[in-house]
């Protein structure tokens, strides 16, 4: 890219993006971790497979929020204001 002003744009944006991509992996693991005590076990009741979804949507919605949040602030701090 020729205009340097564009690249620093565009070099922002994919680092905001990375920082969200950041946050499949810990999601990954949480779920691989807490649906491991109940998925495949036989008579496993409802209400603690509902439990544990319940539980890890919490977790991922606080996961997914810190990494908006950082996301966000990384263009706030890093975009020029005219744009």
């Amino acid at each position: 890219m020729s205009d340097p002003h564009a690249a620093h744009i565009l070099r922002t944006f994919k680092e905001a993006i990375s920082i969200l991509d950041q946050s499949e992996a810990p999601i990954r693991d949480l779920i691989e971790t807490r649906l491991m005590d109940v998925a495949g076990v036989n008579r496993t009741k409802v209400s603690d497979a509902m439990l544990t979804r319940d539980e890890l949507t919490k977790h991922v919605v606080a996961i997914r929020h810190q990494h908006i949040r950082a996301a966000f602030k990384h263009l706030r701090d890093n975009l020029p204001s005219d744009i």
